[in-house]
């Protein structure tokens, strides 16, 4: 669906720039930073997007069904930025 609409998946746009440690989210003044994996928010990006691909008929509403995935990335982007998102325990360790 991404790809037919000109949105790809993994596309810059898609995603959001974090911070990679607490001292950087510090220094950077936001409110989060990036853990490493997070398969409890992934499941629920998963789930509003197929929220709306269900709804998407290709070639006949396009348009539309790229304004909700826009409306998504945005919402989510806002969410992240202010720390609204979900917080499981992540155990991440650097080698060296």
């Amino acid at each position: 669906m991404f790809d037919h609409l000109g949105m790809g998946m993994d596309l810059k746009s898609n995603g959001i720039h974090l911070p990679s440690s607490n001292s950087r989210r510090m220094q950077r003044g936001a409110e989060v930073y990036h853990r490493g994996s997070h398969p409890q928010y992934s499941r629920y990006v998963d789930s509003r997007v197929n929220k709306i691909k269900s709804k998407w008929k290709p070639g006949i509403n396009d348009d539309a069904t790229m304004k909700r995935l826009q409306r998504l990335q945005t919402r989510l982007k806002g969410k992240i930025k202010a720390g609204e998102v979900p917080r499981g325990k992540v155990s991440c360790y650097k080698l060296g």
